[in-house]
């Protein structure tokens, strides 16, 4: 992997934010081992050289992987907002949330099996393997988008993936659910997790949620399709970023 002009700080920096796609200051300094004052200076030089971008919160700065950053790395070869254009602000806010919830699960798993490596799989991780094996070149342009969409929407928010007290490997998929999806929407996505389960691709299926309604709601779905779901409620105490 070629890197050249930047420090091995701002390389990690930027692909953390590659991995993530877009993070609060706050959530980028939970994640490298660096000082404030230097990762302003790092996403300074980085936004200079227009490997990120940065969009301005009411609480604080977000920032973005473009294009070019992310082939500059040469892992996930797209950026966060596909048109050059500003970011979906509700898609942000549920990628920033996203970001809490990694934390918050891991730190879940954590309680109850110790200090225990865990590895991250991002949605942005996800999409590229998908991509790099997904044949669209005989399809017609709308085909082609129709198809990444469907796939988009299948990926999981996150994976993590680890070793119980047995040594067996668990690989969980999560989903962070805020609002009430139709039962057709809700239905589909719980049975393809099933179809998941039963070849081995995930071991657990995960909803983190706010409501107490919302968890009712894929509760009662997931018992419609016989799927296992677990829960995990997401903490409401989190930062404003």
């Amino acid at each position: 992997m070629k890197y050249s002009g930047l420090s091995e700080k701002r390389k990690e920096v930027l692909r953390v934010i590659d991995r993530h796609g877009i993070l609060t200051r706050e959530q980028l300094l939970k994640r490298v081992d660096i000082a404030y004052k230097n990762m302003v200076y790092a996403v300074k030089q980085l936004e200079e050289l227009g490997y990120i971008a940065t969009y301005k919160l009411a609480r604080g700065y977000a920032h973005y992987i473009t294009k070019k950053g992310s082939e500059y790395i040469g892992l996930i070869n797209f950026g966060y907002v596909s048109s050059g254009g500003s970011p979906n602000l509700a898609i942000l806010e549920h990628n920033l949330l996203v970001n809490d919830c990694i934390l918050e699960a891991i730190a879940d798993i954590r309680k109850h099996l110790g200090d225990i490596h865990v590895d991250i799989v991002t949605e942005r991780e996800q999409l590229a393997e998908i991509m790099l094996n997904l044949d669209l070149s005989r399809l017609k342009p709308e085909e082609r988008r129709r198809n990444k969409l469907r796939e988009r929407n299948r990926v999981p928010d996150f994976l993590l993936a680890f070793k119980n007290q047995k040594e067996q490997k668990i690989v969980s998929a999560y989903e962070v659910e805020l609002s009430r999806k139709t039962i057709q929407r809700l239905r589909g996505k719980l049975l393809w997790y099933k179809q998941q389960l039963e070849k081995n691709v995930y071991t657990h299926i995960w909803y983190m949620y706010e409501k107490d309604a919302i968890r009712r709601h894929i509760e009662t779905n997931a018992q419609k399709v016989n799927l296992p779901v677990q829960f995990l409620e997401i903490d409401n105490k989190r930062s404003d970023y």
